[in-house]
C-alpha cells in the first residue's frame, strides 16, 4: 500500500512496473539485489493529475516453492553427491532462517539423508545443518516464487584411518569399531594391508577397540579427538594377544546360573593428555558383559590387564550383588577361576552437586570403591542423581565431574559410607589436585626399580574413604583427589603393597604436599636362599660367591657348608665355589660359573651347585 501510494504520488500517469525484491539493498536502484516478481501497473491521468488522489491498492500474491535435498558427508571431495563413496547423513536438522520478518524453515532428515520443506516463502535465507551438536553453515538459499530449489548439503567431516599390525607386520581381517557417547556405531574390517577407516566423522569424542582375527586378539580402546575443521587423524593400532577370565559366581556357596557380570577395566589416570572424566568414560566403554551359565560360571575373553568385577542379579526374589578383581594374563597362562560371591544388597544414591561450568554430556563420574581393588563407576543423570546397587559394607565413593577434553579443571568430592540399608550420600565436588608419582626401589647405580602393578591406597586420614589404583609399568601412580580434605581428616596418607616388597604406610600429606610428591620409596623383601654344594669330601669346608651382576643384587661370600641358608635380594647373580684340599694341590671347583636369576616376590629360592676336582699346578710354559 505504501508502495502505491509513493508512486502515486511522484510518478505520471501511464505504465509503470513494481518489482518485488529481496537480498542486499542496491544504492543506485534502491531495491534487493534477487527479484521476486515484476508487476506492470498502470496509472490513470485522472488520478495522476488530482490533487487529492484516492489510495490505490494493488495486491502483488508471491507464491511460496518447495525446497528439498540431501545432507551427506562429502567424502569424495566432489561438487555433487557420489553416492559409491558419500555417505548420507540421517536425523540431521536443516534451518534455513533470515531476516526481514522470514519465518525460520526447519526439517529433519530421513532415513536416507533426505529432507523436504513443501512450503517455503520466496525470499533469501542463511542455511545451517546441525549434526550431532555441530553447526556447519552452508551457502545462501534463494527461494523463488512457485519454483522448486534444490539445497543439498555436502558436509566436510574427519576421517579416522590407520594400520593395525602385530608383531610389526601388518594384519587383515580385524574387526575394528568406531564409538561415541551413545555407544558402537560402526565397525569396519582391515584389508590385507591391516588398513581400516572411518569417513565423514562430526567433531567430537571417540572410542576405537578391535578383536580379532583370532579370538584372543585384542586391541584396547583409544580415545581419538576429531576436531571442529574435520581433517584425517591418523591412528596405528597394535594388536594384543589376550587372555581369558573365569569366574564362578555363588550364593549361599551354591553356583548360581543367569546372573549379569560386568567386566570393566580399572579406570587409571596414568595418560596425562585425556581428562580423568574420558579416561573413565574409555574403561567403561570398554567393558564386557556375561551371564553366567549352569554352576554359575562365566568366561570372557578381553585385552591383557586388570579388570573390576560387578555381578547383579536374582537370588530367589531378592536382588543381591558382588564386588570383586580378576587379572587377564597371556593365552596360556591361568589366572584359575575366581570366585563372586552375590551378598544381600541396598541402593546407594544421592546427587552430585553442580559445580556451576559447562561439563560433558555423560555427567559426572561416581566411583565406589570396595576391598581390595573392587570397583564399580555410576553415571549421574540430566537431574544429577546417580544410584548404584551394592552388596552391604562400608565403601569409598569419589565423585568426578568436568570436561571430556584435557586442560580444564576438575571438580572431586570424596565420601565414605555404609550401607546396610538404602542408602542416600549427597556430594558437592571441590576442585581437585592430580598426584602423579613413583613407586619402588631406588638402586646403588642411580637407577630405580619400579614396583610395576603396585596396589596403592590414597586415603583421607588412616581409616578415612580414599581411593584405591595400580602403578603402571614404569612405576608410576596418578589419581584425582579433592584439594580439600574429606571430613575431619588431618591429611592424607598412602599405602604401598607389591609382591616382592615390604609394604609402605605414610601419613602426614597435605593436599598440596600430596602434588608435590615425586616418589615413595620401597625395600626388596628378602628371599630366603637355600644353596648346596655337591661333589665335596665330607667334612670339606667350603667358600661360595654368590655375585650380583644386576644393581637389584646383593654379593655374598660365605665360608662352611656343603650346606648355606641366607637371604638376599632379587636380581641377576653368578655363583662359583671353591674347596682347597691338604696343601692344595687339590682344589674343588665347579666346571663352570653357574649363571641365575633370583626373581621379584619369589617365596624362596633353591640352588645346587656342583664342584669337581681339579689339580693346582705352577711353573712356567715354554
Amino acid at each position: 500500500h505504501g508502495l502505491a501510494r509513493e508512486l502515486l504520488g511522484r510518478l505520471p500517469p501511464g505504465n509503470d512496473t513494481v518489482n518485488v525484491t529481496t537480498g542486499t539493498l542496491q544504492g543506485l536502484s534502491q531495491q534487493g539485489n534477487i527479484l521476486i516478481r515484476s508487476v506492470k501497473l498502470y496509472v490513470p491521468p485522472a488520478l495522476a493529475l488530482n490533487l487529492h488522489p484516492p489510495t490505490l491498492v494493488e495486491t502483488i500474491p508471491v507464491q511460496a516453492a518447495p525446497v528439498s535435498g540431501i545432507v551427506y558427508w562429502n567424502v569424495a571431495n566432489n561438487t555433487t553427491f557420489v553416492p559409491t563413496t558419500d555417505r548420507l547423513i540421517p536425523g540431521a536438522q536443516v534451518v534455513l532462517w533470515g531476516p526481514n520478518g522470514l519465518t525460520p524453515q526447519r526439517a529433519t532428515t530421513d532415513a536416507d539423508g533426505s529432507f523436504d520443506l513443501s512450503t517455503v516463502p520466496p525470499g533469501v535465507y542463511n542455511y545451517n545443518v546441525l549434526v550431532d551438536g555441530q553447526n556447519y553453515s552452508q551457502s545462501q538459499v534463494f527461494v523463488h516464487p512457485n519454483s522448486p530449489t534444490t539445497a543439498s548439503a555436502g558436509l566436510v567431516g574427519g576421517e579416522i584411518t590407520g594400520n593395525v599390525t602385530q608383531g610389526k607386520s601388518p594384519i587383515g581381517g580385524v574387526r575394528v569399531s568406531l564409538g561415541n557417547a551413545s555407544g558402537t556405531f560402526d565397525s569396519v574390517f582391515t584389508n590385507v594391508t591391516g588398513q581400516y577407516s572411518f569417513t565423514g566423522l562430526a567433531p567430537g569424542n571417540y572410542t576405537l577397540t578391535a578383536s580379532g582375527p583370532a579370538p584372543t586378539d585384542q586391541i584396547p580402546g583409544q580415545t581419538v579427538v576429531v576436531p571442529a575443521h574435520g581433517g584425517t587423524i591418523r591412528v596405528p593400532l597394535v594388536v594384543q594377544t589376550g587372555g581369558q577370565a573365569t569366574v564362578v559366581v555363588t550364593a549361599s556357596g551354591s553356583g548360581t546360573p543367569g546372573i549379569s557380570v560386568r567386566f570393566v577395566p580399572l579406570p587409571n589416570f596414568l595418560n596425562g593428555t585425556v581428562s580423568p572424566v574420558m579416561a573413565i568414560q574409555d574403561a567403561d566403554r570398554n567393558g564386557t558383559t556375561a551371564v553366567t551359565g549352569p554352576g554359575g560360571s562365566a568366561t570372557v575373553t578381553l585385552p591383557i590387564g586388570n579388570y573390576s568385577v560387578y555381578a547383579l542379579g536374582y537370588v530367589g526374589g531378592s536382588l543381591e550383588s558382588a564386588l570383586g578383581s580378576v587379572a587377564v594374563l597371556p593365552s596360556g597362562v591361568s589366572t584359575g577361576i575366581t570366585p563372586i560371591a552375590l551378598q544381600p544388597s541396598a541402593l546407594l544414591s544421592g546427587t552430585v552437586a553442580n559445580a556451576g561450568v559447562g561439563f560433558n554430556s555423560s555427567g559426572a563420574a561416581v566411583l565406589v570403591y570396595g576391598s581390595g581393588l573392587s570397583e564399580v563407576t555410576a553415571w549421574t543423570n540430566l537431574t544429577r542423581g546417580y544410584s548404584v546397587v551394592l552388596p552391604l559394607g562400608t565403601y569409598s565413593v569419589l565423585a568426578l565431574d568436568g570436561p571430556a577434553t584435557g586442560g580444564a579443571t576438575v571438580y572431586a568430592a570424596l565420601a565414605q559410607t555404609t550401607v546396610r540399608y538404602p542408602t542416600t550420600l549427597n556430594l558437592a565436588p571441590f576442585p581437585s589436585i592430580s598426584t602423579r608419582f613413583l613407586v619402588g626401589t631406588p638402586l646403588a647405580d642411580g637407577t630405580f626399580f619400579p614396583a610395576a602393578a603396585a596396589t596403592v591406597s590414597i586415603t583421607a586420614g588412616l581409616n578415612g574413604p580414599g581411593v584405591t589404583t595400580l602403578a603402571g609399568s614404569d612405576g608410576t601412580v596418578a589419581t584425582i583427589l579433592p584439594a580439600q580434605l574429606p571430613l575431619s581428616a588431618g591429611s592424607y596418607c598412602v599405602a604401598v603393597a607389591s609382591a616382592g616388597f615390604e609394604p609402605v604406610t605414610d601419613c602426614g600429606y597435605s593436599p598440596t604436599g600430596l602434588t608435590s610428591l615425586s616418589h615413595v620409596d620401597l625395600a626388596f623383601t628378602p628371599v630366603p636362599v637355600t644353596l648346596r654344594v655337591l661333589g665335596l669330601p665330607a667334612g670339606t669346608s667350603v667358600t661360595i660367591n654368590l655375585s650380583a651382576t644386576s644393581a637389584s643384587g646383593t654379593t655374598h661370600n660365605l665360608t662352611g657348608g656343603p650346606d648355606f641358608s641366607f637371604t638376599t635380594t632379587p636380581g641377576q647373580y653368578t655363583l662359583s665355589a671353591r674347596a682347597v684340599i691338604g696343601n692344595g694341590t687339590l682344589v674343588y671347583i665347579p666346571s663352570q660359573i653357574l649363571r641365575t636369576e633370583i626373581p621379584l616376590g619369589a617365596a624362596s629360592s633353591t640352588l645346587t651347585l656342583v664342584v669337581v676336582p681339579s689339580v693346582n699346578a705352577t711353573g712356567a710354559l715354554t
